[in-house]
């Protein structure tokens, strides 16, 4: 596989695969160089500037770490490279829907029976899949938006990485405050 790398202040050089290039290729998803990830702290804090584009590849990358941790110490899981690069890709759009000014932004327009950017983030992640032929089966993309955003609670180890529905301890926590 011919990976390419990012380099983050935070975590150091962050291995990218194709499949992973060809979603933060778009412009859905480079519009998140564009937004905030601390909504408006920069005002108070000038130096608190991080971006949802940011934040989301370190979210992939420390979901990667850690469904590389279990791969390697719990064979018994049989965890694929595969669906490594599913976790991580799930990680990688989790913010997607976000728009402006954070959850400020959710805080508004859910007033007027908007969705919340999770459910957003599901529409512009299957129109990406769509739009770019993006090299996902059906059932693989309904996986990464279970990670994502899943319907039920999931005491499966997989639906608890990204966005952990039973207690909240997941990876985008962890980025946030790294």
């Amino acid at each position: 596989m011919n990976t390419k790398q990012i380099f983050c202040p935070i975590h150091g050089f962050i291995d990218i695969t194709p499949l992973m290039q060809s979603i933060i290729d778009t412009p859905e998803f480079k519009r998140l160089h564009h937004l905030r990830q601390a909504g408006l702290a920069y005002l108070v804090f000038p130096s608190a500037n991080h971006t949802r584009f940011e934040h989301s590849i370190g979210v992939s990358h420390l979901a990667g770490k850690l469904m590389l941790h279990l791969q390697k110490n719990q064979p018994e899981l049989y965890i694929s490279d595969r669906l490594v690069e599913l976790v991580r890709i799930a990680g990688l759009v989790h913010d997607i829907g976000h728009g402006p000014f954070s959850h400020l932004y959710d805080d508004v327009v859910t007033r007027y029976n908007q969705p919340h950017h999770e459910e957003r983030g599901v529409y512009i992640f299957k129109s990406i899949v769509e739009k770019y032929n993006i090299k996902l089966s059906g059932k693989e993309v309904e996986m990464i938006i279970e990670m994502v955003e899943p319907e039920t609670y999931k005491f499966n180890y997989v639906y608890q990485i990204v966005a952990n529905k039973v207690c909240s301890v997941d990876v985008d926590k962890r980025d946030s405050i790294e």
